[in-house]
């Protein structure tokens, strides 16, 4: 254990995740952060679309029809969640801030956010949080 993880009483910003120094060069990680903010909108926002505005009772694909799938659930809403999660851990790894991931019911906190409620709740990460370490 490092001087600075004893001298520190708050969990470590990455909850234990594998951590290296590393020296890069290419396009400045703010901005791929940026980026990958506005691609946790959108799919913040597709997933309260498609829960929303896509009703519960599609009919399934022919391929379907044997199985207990559920067109909605099991066709558009679980990729997607399965994306924005994942896309939520790059973003939280980004910028030191991964020790959040582990908080219970996090996925579904943010998505029950509007989006302007979600849009800050990424900023504040991306102010708290550092692309440098």
């Amino acid at each position: 254990m490092s001087e600075r993880q004893r001298d520190c009483p708050f969990q470590e910003p990455n909850g234990g995740a594998v951590v290296v120094e590393e020296v890069r060069t290419g396009p400045p990680l703010s901005l791929v952060g940026d980026k990958l903010r506005q691609a946790l909108v959108y799919c913040h926002l597709a997933c309260v679309s498609v829960n929303t505005f896509v009703p519960d009772d599609l009919p399934q694909p022919p391929a379907w029809q044997a199985s207990r799938l559920s067109v909605k659930r099991d066709g558009l809403m679980e990729p997607i969640r399965s994306a924005f999660r994942r896309q939520l851990t790059a973003f939280l790894a980004l910028y030191n801030m991964l020790a959040l991931e582990h908080r219970p019911g996090l996925v579904d906190q943010l998505l029950s956010m509007g989006s302007y409620q979600f849009a800050s709740w990424l900023e504040r990460i991306a102010k708290a949080g550092s692309v440098t370490g």
